[in-house]
């Protein structure tokens, strides 16, 4: 994932003496490598010297809520479910910028169920992957890989509750029941293949690891998975990642 800050950084001299702590959602060598060039970027730009840290998602949210003033400013690269649990928390955090995607040219992105081609209509909608999960006669599996993912866990729970459908032993004259599990990796294609292998029934992923499957650069394993399965947007738009920072950080460093 590259990323494009929509706004500029001046040169601060009043900070290019002192360090400003990076934190970074760690999710896998590319997002590691963007935080790097991120990093760079405002090092060059704005004068400022970072002491990086790259942490999972629950440790992000713990070290912004948790952040101690007296510590000095702390920048930060965060996923939209993480910004606001650490607001939730007590997080004092500002946000001034987000990224334009390489992959889709907008500032927002969208979350897709995934599920077996197969089991589902020509241009599935939500709606028929609900119907799915209400007419099966066993539970379907969910799977995710982290519970702050905002694609892969927040949005999909948040459709699925709207519409009925719980986690649960089994489902009841109203309700529709399915099995949730997580799955020990960071990666959400790895989400894609466990579907495509019958090793899960539904999974959802971002618009950045539908295109890994379905964009005309795959390879022919990826495309072979992309064939298999179906990517089913869900309505709501997600802001892409933020860039933020402690809410008692200098204007100058700010602008």
């Amino acid at each position: 994932m590259i990323v494009v800050v929509v706004c500029l950084f001046s040169a601060v001299s009043l900070l290019a003496a002192d360090r400003v702590t990076f934190v970074g959602v760690a999710l896998d060598q590319e997002t590691r490598e963007a935080d790097r060039r991120l990093q760079d970027y405002l090092q060059r730009s704005a004068q400022i010297r970072f002491a990086p840290e790259e942490l999972e998602y629950g440790q992000v949210i713990a070290r912004l809520a948790d952040w101690d003033p007296g510590a000095g400013i702390v920048l930060a690269r965060t996923t939209p479910y993480v910004q606001v649990v650490s607001e939730m928390l007590g997080a004092d955090m500002e946000v001034l910028a987000t990224y334009v995607s390489e992959t889709t040219g907008q500032t927002i992105y969208h979350s897709y169920y995934v599920a077996r081609k197969e089991d589902l209509p020509p241009n599935p909608t939500p709606a028929d992957v609900v119907s799915l999960v209400a007419s099966s006669a066993d539970r379907m599996r969910f799977t995710y890989h982290s519970l702050f993912s905002t694609s892969s866990f927040f949005l999909p729970s948040l459709h699925f509750r709207a519409n009925g459908v719980f986690h649960m032993p089994e489902s009841t004259e109203s309700l529709a029941a399915i099995q949730v599990a997580r799955v020990d990796t960071n990666s959400s294609s790895s989400l894609v293949r466990a579907v495509a292998r019958g090793e899960a029934d539904l999974a959802a992923v971002w618009d950045g690891t539908r295109a890994r499957f379905t964009d005309g650069d795959a390879n022919d394993d990826d495309r072979a998975v992309g064939r298999a399965v179906a990517f089913v947007r869900l309505p709501s738009a997600i802001p892409n990642d933020l860039l933020v920072c402690s809410r008692s950080a200098p204007t100058e460093l700010k602008e």
